[in-house]
């Protein structure tokens, strides 16, 4: 079934380019010429505002970009007419409450969105740009129940931002390259060891100084004699995971993370410049004193005098520079990932919502393969997804050894802010979940009992015990904090928690979101594509809206 989309009248001259980036993902045939989509029929519904007015429709006849320079298929990129919408289109616009068919306006309204305001929306998702966001959706509402379409239009952001984190996660982990035995050699022996390093890595042993970071896991292999637990413990707590700061490449002068009013960009000598040609192969968008576009940071250091360029990167050869090189805490996740995935550890990212944070989970054995050969495979792993991220294939995902993420739930007493939810991503339907009650539970079984959790016995907790007496009074700041929708109680300022709760999802449905987002990721991934999260079908929005 090809997809129908509402379109306002406004954008439906611009709508073929919009649906083709929309719909690319699915699976649809190749024209003759190897181009998806071309020779399919798009239909534009237009729907007039004046109650009794008769509905109108165009069919525009896709074609390529070859196909439209001439020869056979040439002529067709002019076939349009008008035509009276569909009947099943039709009844696809009900505003009964049944499933098929659900806020089908809204969701064609965020498919029809300017990619750079969709990209800048969500990004940094604050009351303004939720305001404006949801004022877009609301012109092709198709009920005049407000407070129906309010939630109706909550459900298709919010699942669309659950799609969006599974989908730039995944994206992340496909764009680091292969994590296999011959790239794992060839980019730990990219960089010569400081001496001074080499030598700390070997203070309580009696190997000698490594020269690179090759050596190095040459001798974590040897002390963990083919024990692979053992081996990724020893991974985890080599200094070329540790967090290392933003830095003067000369002196060392750390460049403050955090933006106060005296300490503008300008004021501490930084600035952003456009990436070099061999940086931008290598550079990507992420958070830093703010979010920033994938750009080249050029520090002039106010110490030293000295210049020195620094960028954030996914790839292992760069996060490895051994030489005060900047390794923030997603760098480090993205270097834990690639880790885990070249030795053969199961791992996904954890990621807290409306706080600027990352870190990690891991799982052994590492049992479970990826499915993505067809859309019925893809059911079934995704069918194991659980609340906890356990599947039913029994793999359970340890606590992290880091007792700052371990017992992230207490940095909620800093006083900078909280979050609203916790969420896991794999690139394995199965490990996608939240696991916000796990984080906000001790690892002793801990019944919850407020009425806007699962009602359910969580007997995989995160935190240590000793913080057991102070969970309700977390668990009561995280939902005060969803609850808001100013953004002023949480760290990051932002409001993708309370989009949530005003949908009404549930720690069941966003796990479900989630698994049938990566589920979509891993099918579209080997044929060298990823998804569109702004395309949210009806099994992502909660029952009832």
């Amino acid at each position: 079934v090809l997809y129908e989309y509402y379109k306002n009248p406004g954008v439906a001259a611009q709508a073929d380019a919009t649906t083709i980036a929309a719909i690319g993902n699915s699976q649809l045939p190749h024209c003759g010429c190897d181009q998806r989509l071309c020779g399919w029929r798009l239909h534009l519904l237009h729907q007039s505002r004046t109650p009794g007015a008769d509905h109108t429709g165009r069919s525009r006849r896709l074609s390529c970009s070859a196909c439209r320079e001439g020869g056979a298929a040439g002529n067709q990129q002019e076939d349009i007419r008008v035509m009276p919408p569909s009947a099943s289109f039709m009844s696809l616009m009900s505003t009964s409450n049944t499933h098929r068919g659900v806020s089908v306006a809204e969701r064609a309204a965020l498919a029809s969105l300017a990619p750079d305001l969709r990209n800048a929306w969500f990004t940094h998702l604050t009351r303004e740009n939720y305001e404006l966001l949801d004022e877009h959706l609301a012109r092709n509402s198709c009920t005049n129940d407000k407070e129906k379409a309010r939630c109706r239009r909550a459900n298709v952001i919010g699942a669309a931002l659950l799609r969006r984190i599974v989908c730039l996660h995944l994206d992340k982990h496909s764009a680091r390259g292969p994590a296999d035995e011959t790239t794992l050699n060839q980019v730990l022996s990219t960089h010569v060891l400081p001496e001074e390093l080499a030598k700390t890595l070997v203070e309580h042993s009696k190997m000698p100084p490594p020269h690179t970071w090759l050596e190095h896991l040459n001798h974590l292999r040897d002390e963990a004699a083919s024990d692979l637990p053992r081996l990724w413990s020893l991974v985890e707590l080599s200094p070329w995971l540790s967090y290392v700061p933003v830095q003067c490449f000369a002196c060392g002068r750390i460049v403050p993370d955090v933006t106060t009013p005296d300490e503008s960009d300008e004021a501490i000598g930084i600035s952003e410049v456009e990436p070099t040609e061999a940086e931008s192969l290598l550079v990507r968008g992420g958070y830093f004193r703010g979010p920033r576009k994938p750009v080249t940071f050029q520090i002039n250091c106010i110490g030293c005098g000295a210049t020195s360029r620094w960028f954030r990167s996914s790839r292992p050869e760069v996060i490895l520079n051994p030489r005060r090189w900047g390794r923030l805490c997603g760098e480090q996740e993205d270097l834990r990932a690639w880790f885990a995935e070249a030795l053969g550890v199961k791992q996904r990212t954890i990621v807290p919502l409306d706080w600027d944070h990352v870190w990690s989970e891991v799982a052994f054995p590492a049992n479970v393969q990826c499915t993505d050969s067809t859309s019925a495979e893809i059911s079934s792993v995704l069918n194991e997804t659980s609340l906890s991220g356990t599947s039913s294939r029994g793999v359970k995902w340890s606590p992290p050894t880091d007792d700052a993420a371990r017992n992230f739930v207490v940095r909620l007493d800093e006083g900078i802010g909280s979050w609203t939810h916790v969420l896991a991503v794999g690139p394995e339907p199965s490990a996608c979940a939240c696991v916000t009650e796990q984080y906000l539970s001790c690892v002793t079984t801990d019944v919850m009992e407020n009425a806007e959790s699962d009602h359910r016995s969580c007997q995989h907790g995160r935190a240590d015990s000793q913080y057991a007496n102070r969970m309700e009074r977390y668990r009561t700041r995280v939902l005060n904090a969803r609850r808001d929708d100013s953004g002023k109680l949480c760290q990051a300022g932002t409001i993708n928690g309370y989009v949530l709760h005003a949908a009404g999802f549930t720690d069941a449905h966003i796990s479900t979101v989630m698994g049938r987002a990566a589920a979509q990721h891993a099918f579209a991934r080997p044929r060298g594509g990823s998804i569109a999260w702004w395309v949210v079908d009806e099994e992502d929005l909660a029952e009832g809206n």
